[in-house]
């Protein structure tokens, strides 16, 4: 599934890891510019929502993170042809 954030499209599949921070939904697999301006991306809020109520970003699993809170991890549902 192709998913466009900022400029860039980036092509995911069901091993990518979407995080939710309570704020916004970063693509932990994934990362954007180069040498020492690399950052995560970040799926605008209203199209991950929208994606989630469609069924094409599943809940997965709880995970703790190093300052001891649980946060979110989703996935993608399926591999779909974006023709």
């Amino acid at each position: 599934m192709k998913i466009k954030c900022r400029n860039n499209e980036y092509d995911l599949n069901e091993k990518d890891e979407i995080l939710y921070n309570g704020n916004c939904y970063q693509i932990l697999t994934r990362s954007a510019g180069s040498g020492w301006n690399t950052y995560t991306p970040i799926i605008a809020m209203n199209k991950a929502k929208k994606l989630i109520k469609e069924g094409k970003i599943v809940f997965k699993e709880k995970r703790e993170f190093s300052f001891g809170k649980e946060l979110d991890i989703y996935k993608i549902s399926e591999v779909q042809d974006d023709k």
